[in-house]
């Protein structure tokens, strides 16, 4: 699977281009709640973007960034979602000199647990992550940080399919690291209700990226930005459509119809791999949308 990245951004980068297209592994455990943690190969070291979710995970990462031979020079940060930063406390423990980056809004959620999300994690039982240390690296929204000899571009988007959301855009390469803002092939996960403010975080990202080469997400496989960003963007609007005809009352459908809709949605969309470990994920993903659009026409 790694090797898929690998060769898709040497085969999108442009005819003629004077630097060596940038080496990047994906790292993850298939099967339903994939996450992706990308190994960037940059001059002057590895960075780790994104840390996985459960401690067997992380340590199997972790194994996988010793065994490339280069020093770990730092962890980015996407999204303070769980299954993004439960190997933290681990990479502290193996790397403890190593800067983790993340935006302010990023570090808050990660202190607060605001959502409580983190709380949740303590069904993983064993595996479940002992600590979510803070970030210690924060950086001004829309700030070019240096890391490892490669410059990053962050563009902090903040609330939509999470409660924060940066992405880390490299100019050289023209290769861009998008977290679950855009995902393609998969079930998205909608439950924090903001699909209204995610659709104009997928504009921004294109808006802001035009020259993108390759987009490495949060969850799937990489690819060109315009194809992911437009499957997310058809699978936001599909629920948006399919809840709204439905007709909830003050935000609630009743369970005949929440089934109907993830039917519905299933029939659109098609079988899909789950975001998160969720059985009725797509039906929690309805849930949350009615209640969403209820909010809007407040």
């Amino acid at each position: 699977m790694m090797w898929k990245s690998m060769a898709l951004a040497a085969a999108l980068a442009a005819p003629g281009a004077a630097q060596e297209p940038l080496r990047v592994e994906r790292f993850t455990v298939p099967g339903d709640g994939s996450v992706n943690s990308w190994i960037v190969h940059a001059p002057d070291g590895l960075i780790v973007v994104d840390v996985q979710r459960d401690r067997a995970a992380a340590a199997k990462l972790i194994e996988r960034v010793k065994a490339a031979g280069e020093p770990l020079a730092a962890v980015l940060l996407t999204h303070p979602h769980p299954d993004h930063i439960g190997g933290l406390d681990q990479f502290r423990e193996a790397f403890p000199n190593v800067p983790v980056y993340a935006s302010p809004n990023t570090a808050r959620e990660i202190r607060t647990d605001g959502m409580g999300f983190q709380k949740m994690t303590r069904a993983l039982g064993a595996q479940a992550p002992r600590a979510f240390p803070v970030p210690g690296r924060l950086f001004p929204d829309y700030s070019t940080i240096e890391v490892a000899g490669l410059a990053f571009k962050t563009y902090e988007y903040g609330s939509g399919e999470a409660v924060s959301a940066t992405s880390f855009y490299n100019p050289e390469h023209r290769v861009l690291f998008g977290g679950d803002i855009a995902v393609a092939g998969m079930t998205d996960f909608l439950m924090e209700g903001r699909t209204g403010p995610w659709l104009k975080q997928l504009g921004a990202l294109r808006r802001e990226h035009p020259g993108t080469r390759v987009l490495y997400p949060g969850h799937g496989e990489a690819g060109t930005l315009d194809r992911i960003a437009a499957d997310t963007e058809k699978t936001l609007i599909t629920y948006r459509r399919l809840v709204a005809a439905a007709g909830p009352v003050d935000g609630v459908l009743p369970p005949d119809k929440v089934k109907a809709v993830a039917a519905q949605v299933r029939s659109r969309l098609g079988e899909r791999t789950p975001v998160a470990e969720i059985p009725s994920l797509v039906e929690e993903n309805v849930k949350a949308v009615a209640r969403e659009l209820a909010q809007r026409r407040r």
